[in-house]
């Protein structure tokens, strides 16, 4: 069985998770050490999206820890993500918000969106490694105010178009699955 090093020493527990949950976040230490660690100083003075990190942690499946385990994820607990948080948080605190946006964002889904769409956005994340980012808050809006952002349907190619004016984004930047318009994700554009 996978052991993962303790956090802080002896001041938080052990968590208790499954075989998978500890097998991912091993693979997720390992990209912290080699990559995620190690960048986080040079990708925090570019402000920019730490790309490099992101693309090291897609090979960990962590992407696939909150999918549903009937539709193929690890269908992981809440104290698996939050373990994830603090070994990302202790190593780059913007890599951990864009996974942290994501893991909410796949746990929120598969809650509302309609069955229709399950299985293809289980495979895009848990075959695909596609990373979903976030685009609620638009500028100037009030909260009982209309959305004005829209989803160009997808093309031949099977890519959509979000547009609008979005002020928050955490992780829409490169993300493969944006997901706007309020917790019901009335709007999930794909590319």
């Amino acid at each position: 069985m996978t052991k993962l090093r303790p956090l802080l020493g002896a001041t938080i527990a052990p968590p208790k998770l499954t075989s998978a949950e500890l097998d991912v976040l091993a693979a997720v230490d390992h990209a912290v050490d080699t990559t995620v660690g190690p960048l986080a100083e040079e990708h925090d003075a570019a402000g920019r999206y730490p790309t490099r990190s992101i693309a090291a942690l897609r090979s960990t499946g962590v992407l696939a820890l909150a999918v549903p385990a009937e539709l193929g994820g690890i269908g992981a607990s809440h104290r698996a993500s939050l373990e994830l948080q603090v070994r990302l948080g202790a190593a780059d605190s913007a890599v951990a918000q864009i996974v942290k946006v994501h893991d909410e964002l796949v746990r929120e889904i598969f809650v509302y969106c309609p069955p229709s769409m399950r299985d293809s956005l289980a495979r895009r994340i848990v075959d695909g490694r596609h990373m979903i980012g976030l685009a609620v808050a638009e500028a100037g809006k009030r909260v009982d105010d209309p959305w004005t952002t829209t989803i160009v349907p997808a093309g031949p190619d099977g890519a959509a178009t979000l547009n609008g004016r979005k002020v928050y984004t955490t992780g829409a930047a490169e993300a493969c699955v944006v997901a706007g318009g309020g917790s019901c994700f009335r709007q999930v554009a794909i590319c």
